[in-house]
């Protein structure tokens, strides 16, 4: 059935995982917490019987679903734990949804698996590739992924369905959605900037020490990490990798293709000037070429990680001692804290550092899941672990000075920001305009650029301002009204609401029609999600309560 794929197989799968499932999107459920009873051996799911083995196969088709999405594996993942991805749990929802599929009776093709397949892949991908170097290293097989991909069309067919009556939504409320998204205001603004009040400040040595004496914390050392590491260089691969290259006959129209579908700009040289194509044609080659060797380094990271895995103690001593057997080099950090990445680790996800601090236990000091950088994949275990402590003053006086001058500069500028509230208040009841008191208080008025609730973005507002809590306050507003003193992380503002802009008719007839797509589209995914909730509550499913993505799950 794959057939079709392997007759166009000429890049490998480093270049693929194009599209997010769609089953996951719609079908993940963190809150999933239902309770029941019966774990193991057979069990019936909506009238439906299903075997240890099948519950085998939905866990397995479940970790490759997390796979695709997330390029990572839940046993191993950070997130999975943050967001209460429970792998159990998920295999039983999958039961569920293959149980309702097979109720509705749909059937999928052949063809459609083998397109799906594609999609996932990418049109030029190497299934052969994808089986051997992702899916038989971590238990799974090429049956397992048509598995994966048949229920998974099923569910897509199963979706269109089960949320219908999301895409029933009246012409009228449409346009009364999208009259109400695009309203514009027209809104004034003062801003009060701390970097208006700092140079007014004056500090004296009797009123420092005690001002960091109450706030010690900001200055707080935080506890901080020392990791022993191999690393997997890219650059030890890329013999290897030229050599994959070499294996694609149609390395031009493949390399032709990624240039087609991304923007020329996208490629430059080290001054910022677009390259010609010629030379981004060679600028996407080497790029895949580091792909293809930093792919097989995360490949020979793992072998090492799982080799590991199996040895009885795993202990820092123990890593050390089996890295040095397998004539690999252990380096150490330098000290690191939870908000940074160490420099030693470049390009390595904050995932990882989360992961490195959440090592307590001397007995299991290693992090298995390999981390994959800009150059190199690591595999590291808890070297040190640095206590959190409170510096003397002397050490970190700068840093006082520089931080006690901001705090009373943000009092200064709540006081002003108070104050011309005030002012402002008497004289909008005298008449005066918005801009004029601004003026009068030696304060520069802002008139802001259209704001609407779908405005994502409004140039001319300082960075410090976040446009949503600009919305908030603005959308509360009367036409006439005026704010109170709005702070933020670097002073804050007051707003006046001057009017509301004419509706631009011409526009929302451009545009209703994708506008009214979108909305049947989002009522289509709350429809379905708040069906297959009501239909995991009433099947009684066998769940984990508040377990997480590290059970072991079916064998």
């Amino acid at each position: 059935m794959f057939g079709t794929i392997r007759r166009h197989q000429t890049w490998l799968w480093v270049v693929i995982i194009a599209v997010v499932i769609v089953s996951f999107v719609v079908f993940f459920s963190p809150d999933a917490r239902l309770g029941g009873s019966g774990r193991g051996g057979a069990i019936k799911i909506d009238g439906i019987n299903f075997t240890p083995q099948d519950l085998s196969q939905a866990y397995r088709e479940t970790r490759l679903l997390y796979f695709l999405n997330f390029q990572r594996w839940p046993e191993n993942d950070e997130r999975a734990r943050q967001m209460g991805f429970d792998l159990d749990n998920e295999s039983y929802m999958r039961l569920l949804r293959i149980a309702k599929a097979r109720k509705a009776k749909i059937a999928v093709s052949d063809l459609q698996v083998a397109q799906m397949a594609k999609r996932v892949l990418g049109q030029n991908a190497s299934l052969d590739a994808f089986v051997k170097e992702i899916l038989e290293p971590n238990n799974l097989s090429e049956a397992d992924f048509e598995s994966f991909l048949r229920h998974d069309l099923a569910f897509q067919q199963l979706g269109l369905v089960a949320g219908l009556t999301g895409t029933l939504v009246p012409p009228r409320e449409i346009e009364a959605n999208y009259r109400e998204e695009h309203e514009e205001l027209e809104l004034q603004a003062v801003f009060f900037s701390v970097s208006n009040y700092l140079g007014g400040i004056s500090v004296k040595d009797e009123d420092l020490l005690p001002w960091y004496t109450n706030n010690m914390a900001l200055f707080r050392e935080p506890e901080k990490l020392r990791l022993s590491y191999v690393a997997f260089d890219r650059s030890n691969f890329l013999a290897e990798a030229d050599q994959r290259v070499a294996e694609v006959t149609n390395l031009n129209q493949v390399l032709e293709a990624i240039y087609a579908r991304s923007e020329a700009s996208s490629f430059t040289n080290e001054t910022g000037a677009v390259l010609p194509k010629e030379a981004a044609l060679q600028k996407i080659k080497q790029n895949e070429r580091n792909k293809i060797a930093l792919s097989l380094a995360a490949r020979r990271a793992n072998e090492f990680a799982n080799r590991f895995y199996d040895e009885k103690s795993h202990k820092l001593e123990d890593f050390e001692k089996f890295a040095a057997a397998e004539k690999l080099t252990v380096r150490v950090t330098g000290p690191f804290s939870e908000a940074e990445v160490p420099p030693e680790f470049k390009g390595v996800s904050e995932q990882f550092v989360s992961a490195a601090f959440t090592l307590t236990n001397r007995d299991e000091a290693v992090l298995f899941q390999p981390a994959v950088g800009d150059e190199a994949v690591y595999v590291a275990a808890l070297k040190e672990r640095i206590a959190s402590f409170n510096p003397p003053f002397e050490k970190v006086r700068n840093q006082v000075v520089e931080q006690y001058k901001r705090s009373e500069a943000m009092k200064l500028a709540r006081l002003s920001g108070m104050n011309f509230h005030n002012r402002l208040t008497n004289s909008l009841a005298q008449g005066k305009d918005f801009a004029t008191v601004a003026a009068e208080s030696n304060l520069k008025p802002t008139l802001l650029p259209p704001i609407s609730r779908a405005t994502r973005t409004a140039p001319g507002l300082p960075e410090t301002v976040y446009l949503q809590q600009l919305k908030n306050v603005a959308f509360n507003l009367k036409v006439g009204g005026t704010s109170y003193y709005v702070p933020t992380i670097d002073g804050g503002f007051i707003l006046h609401l001057k009017g509301k802009y004419p509706f631009d008719e011409a526009k929302m007839k451009r545009e209703l029609a994708e506008y009214g797509t979108a909305m049947r589209a989002q009522r289509q995914n709350e429809a379905l999600g708040m069906w297959f909730r009501k239909e995991a509550e009433r099947a009684n499913l066998p769940l984990n309560r508040g377990q997480g993505a590290g059970d072991r799950g079916p064998s």
